[in-house]
């Protein structure tokens, strides 16, 4: 069976990558996705009300996840953004 997916949101200043030790072991129940480094896409430019990262969020859900619902899971700005995100398209969570 297909485990659920897991997505990370990480908060402002501090790359995904850096909570890996404490993803790890939630590995084997899921599959853990993140955004690397949210707000450096040009794309998505970093402004008041994070508007941008929001949209961010949802892109890279429907891109990665294509329609398969997530566990959106973040740190401070990382929960933020997952929650507006869910708030503006709960389908993709």
């Amino acid at each position: 069976m297909t485990r659920p997916i897991l997505h990370f949101s990480h908060a402002n200043g501090f790359p995904a990558r850096c909570y890996r030790r404490m993803l790890e072991p939630l590995s084997e129940r899921y599959r853990i996705g993140a955004i690397d480094a949210i707000g450096m896409d040009p794309r998505h430019p970093v402004s008041e009300g994070w508007p941008h990262l929001i949209e961010q969020l949802i892109e890279t859900l429907e891109r990665d996840y294509k329609g398969t619902p997530v566990f959106g899971v973040g740190h401070s700005l990382g929960g933020y953004l997952s929650f507006m995100a869910a708030a503006r398209r709960p389908e993709l969570f």
